[in-house]
């Protein structure tokens, strides 16, 4: 793996450990990478605000947020692509999805906003520019993802056949259900970057652990599944490395990328 020019790792579940923290190891290992000149890019469904929060200061060059919906230069704070949701498309699935037996929370990111129909989250409500709505109306502003609880998967499966234009992931163990557009994902996101950066794909090693990893595991040059993925995402990467609680990602690249040692 010597040619390795680009890092893409998904926040949650990956590069953070279960408490939301980061291990001095983890650090320490990222930032070696970074002196050999390896771009970090974090690759996440959280809004941008919410991904730079979580991230290790100082160490990504690029977030890719929203599910690639949004990137953005971590260092200037630029927006540099934006995919969004087309406005009918938006209004009617977020009218269907706010009548729908078994739907409860839901969420509408701008970018900007975070619209919510149930108040009271701590992450929510701290910097995150929220709005209360209740989604019989439709959202004034362009929407880039949206995200719904729903209990029954069967349901939520059969509303989306009829939005061919939209992307749907389900949160591992979670009944949440993230929604943008079809064409963005973090792979979608990288491709960008590797366009404008000049790097290869096959440069670039990507860490994930669920469903909205796989694109990206599947496509970059090294995609490397954690210990705690399920079993599909793990199908679709070409390693499997220890688990975000043990630091799975950092002792990786020490060992086959600061290391070089080869697999």
């Amino acid at each position: 793996m010597k040619s390795i020019k680009m890092i893409a790792a998904d926040l949650d579940g990956t590069l953070l450990r279960d408490d939301k923290t980061v291990s001095g190891y983890t650090r320490r290992v990222l930032n070696r990478c970074l002196e050999k000149g390896i771009i970090l890019i974090i690759a996440t469904g959280r809004p941008e605000r919410g991904a730079k929060k979580a991230a290790p200061e100082g160490l990504a060059s690029y977030i890719i947020a929203d599910n690639g919906a949004t990137v953005t230069s971590a260092e200037s704070n630029q927006e540099l692509h934006v995919t969004e949701i087309p406005e009918a498309v938006k209004n009617s699935l977020i009218a269907r999805l706010a009548v729908m037996p078994g739907v409860g929370m839901m969420t509408a990111e701008t970018g900007r906003k975070l619209y919510t129909n149930i108040p009271g989250d701590d992450y929510m409500t701290a910097g995150w520019n929220t709005l209360f709505w209740d989604f019989i109306k439709p959202v004034p502003d362009a929407v880039r993802k949206i995200s719904a609880e729903c209990g029954d998967r069967e349901a939520m499966m059969a509303v989306m056949r009829d939005y061919p234009e939209l992307r749907l992931y389900p949160n591992k163990g979670e009944d949440w259900y993230q929604i943008t557009h079809k064409s963005a994902s973090k792979y979608s996101g990288i491709a960008y970057l590797t366009g404008i950066t000049g790097i290869d794909t096959k440069d670039v090693i990507a860490f994930g652990d669920d469903f909205n990893d796989i694109e990206m595991l599947e496509n970059c040059g090294a995609g490397v599944a954690m210990e705690n993925a399920g079993t599909e995402v793990k199908r679709a990467a070409r390693f499997v490395c220890g688990s975000n609680e043990d630091d799975g990602l950092a002792k990786f690249l020490d060992k086959h990328i600061l290391g070089e040692q080869n697999v």
